[in-house]
């Protein structure tokens, strides 16, 4: 196995693991989206101040959505930001007083431990997928269309003594018959 296959099967395996993890990213996204319904639920029945996290929430997970669909880093690291202000807006609101506060973060960190991780690892994905994307044969990595085109550029170069050749034959063309003479 040349240089190139190799190169090409360890970017191929790469590519297959990034979309096995962003399918897995975008289930946990949706799955945080669900707990929209929760929130909400919660504000009519109980407190309007869950309105706030539940525009966070909306926020979180849809620039999380976009990071991994548009491949963009920014709005990846935007989306961790936010699920972050999130979990702590939540519960400075949830909570009466200091004790409470450390109570309500010792408690919920697990579960936003969860989807904390899947968002740092949402942010790795893109940064591997944007350098994968500067490589050769993305998106396929497949060595033999890679030759394939290489060979299709060197049909399309024309070697000195063909350019010789055509520039004799057009001098013949342009120069007329020797009827003429």
């Amino acid at each position: 196995m040349d240089e190139l296959e190799k190169e090409y099967s360890q970017n191929r395996v790469e590519m297959k693991k990034i979309k096995k993890k962003t399918t897995v990213i975008s289930v946990v996204y949706g799955l945080y989206l669900l707990m929209i319904l929760f929130l909400i639920f919660y504000a009519v029945m109980i407190s309007p101040k869950f309105l706030i996290a539940a525009l966070f929430v909306i926020a979180g997970a849809v620039t999380g959505f976009m990071g991994l669909y548009k491949h963009n880093e920014s709005l990846s690291k935007a989306s961790l930001i936010i699920i972050i202000v999130q979990y702590l807006s939540l519960t400075v609101i949830n909570s009466k007083d200091i004790s409470d506060i450390f109570t309500s973060l010792l408690f919920t960190l697990p579960g936003y431990a969860v989807i904390i991780f899947y968002a740092v690892t949402a942010i790795k994905c893109v940064k591997k997928y944007n350098w994968l994307e500067q490589q050769d044969g993305f998106p396929n990595f497949e060595p033999k269309l890679a030759r394939y085109d290489i060979e299709k550029h060197q049909r399309n170069i024309k070697d000195p003594f063909a350019i010789k050749k055509e520039q004799i034959e057009q001098r013949t063309q342009n120069a007329g018959h020797m009827d003429e003479l």
